[in-house]
């Protein structure tokens, strides 16, 4: 991958982070109203009566915990976007992984644009954007398991394309119930717990790529990383949400600091 084509994607994925982050802070807004205890989530207790699927309660930890996801990848995608230069490997990977993790701010956005009655066609296209998130995100952090092992093959343009294309695929194919909003804040679809499962194992597979290399330090974050990315992720919220996100956390700043102190290495070490 050229520089050139390298600080596109930066200045993109961070680009999109902290739009998503505005995203994020307008739809919580809108949600919350003049404050958080007031209703306790008002405007979602307003759309129940229109998608009796939403639970307020189970909404309110879907805010939350996209909330997080927000924070945690812009902030990651911040600290290592100011990484010392040079080096051998590019983190564009992980730097769409940390894009991806924004894109949970359409949760809350999809429930204030059918609150303010917008067509359902919008929920329609932010829920396929929210699930392209969670797919290119996990397809990407399984590849930057293969490229943190320093492979011959390169060509991370090629490889992220070809990601970019199946996660557009999977979530413009899927069926979609726009007659119900789930307390996930996303209209419904076909197979999601299939879909889950999936986007697990392809989770698992990256721990397990981890495992098997020399990049035992670096395990410690991925696995904290995978396993707060699925617990947030969960086709029905639960409690166990707020968990995920401390460990998500963790396993962002741990990634992104060891990821720039190896950077800075190497920048070091070439000529």
């Amino acid at each position: 991958m050229t520089q050139r084509a390298l600080r596109n994607i930066m200045f993109s994925t961070l680009s999109l982070s902290l739009l998503c982050l505005v995203l994020y802070a307008v739809a919580a807004l809108g949600l919350f109203g003049r404050g958080f205890s007031a209703g306790r989530l008002r405007s979602l207790g307003e759309l129940q009566r229109y998608w009796r699927g939403l639970d307020p309660g189970l909404a309110l930890w879907t805010v939350l915990d996209s909330g997080a996801a927000v924070v945690l990848g812009a902030a990651g995608g911040v600290l290592l976007h100011f990484r010392p230069a040079g080096g051998r490997r590019s983190w564009v990977f992980f730097r769409v992984f940390l894009a991806s993790l924004c894109l949970s701010a359409l949760r809350p956005l999809t429930a204030v644009m059918m609150h303010a009655g917008a067509p359902l066609e919008a929920g329609l296209i932010s829920t396929k954007l929210a699930h392209f998130g969670e797919y290119i995100g996990v397809f990407s952090f399984f590849a930057q398991s293969f490229y943190d092992q320093d492979p011959r093959f390169r060509r991370e343009g090629t490889v992220l394309g070809i990601l970019a294309v199946t996660a557009v695929f999977l979530a413009y194919s899927l069926a979609v119930d726009v007659t119900d909003l789930g307390s996930y804040l996303l209209f419904r679809i076909g197979r999601e717990n299939y879909l889950w499962a999936a986007m697990l194992v392809f989770s698992l597979l990256t721990v397990a790529n981890y495992a098997r290399s020399a990049l035992g330090p670096r395990l410690a974050a991925v696995t904290l990383i995978v396993a707060g990315r699925n617990m947030i992720f969960l086709p029905v919220p639960a409690l166990i949400g707020p968990a995920g996100a401390v460990l998500l956390a963790a396993g962002v700043l741990m990634f992104s600091t060891e990821a720039k102190q190896a950077v800075s290495s190497e920048a070091a070490d070439s000529p």
